[in-house]
């Protein structure tokens, strides 16, 4: 029954992925990330809105499976994914060095500090 439950989630979730195709297509851009400049279609917006709550939803389900502070930190990680696109559109939030810091660069340090330290408990 909990697999049936699973996979029937899943098959939602990839139909909900598609809901932007029923959005009527329209060329202009527009402003809706409060804290950036970025625009983009109605369409646009609504696409990358459910390709993060669609991750959000698999690592929430995963979470529910493998409970450890690892995916719950993967889970928050995405979380903030999906806040920093709707507030910047994931844009860039500083400089250093004329190099561009997201919360993409974040989040690839966090994925890879907590790789590492699995990797180095797993050698002890």
């Amino acid at each position: 029954m909990k697999e049936r439950k699973t996979i029937a989630i899943l098959s939602l979730i990839v139909l909900a992925q598609m809901v932007f195709l029923k959005i009527p297509f329209d060329e202009n851009v527009y402003d809706l990330f409060p804290l950036s400049g970025a625009k983009c279609t109605v369409q646009e917006y609504f696409y990358y809105l459910f390709e993060h709550l669609i991750i959000l939803c698999l690592v929430f389900m995963l979470s529910r499976e493998l409970v450890s502070k690892e995916v719950n930190i993967f889970l928050l990680v995405f979380l903030f994914d999906l806040i920093d696109f709707l507030l910047t559109y994931n844009g860039t939030w500083f400089r250093v060095f004329g190099f561009g810091v997201s919360y993409n660069v974040v989040q690839a340090f966090i994925a890879a500090f907590v790789l590492g330290k699995a990797i180095l408990e797993s050698n002890e």
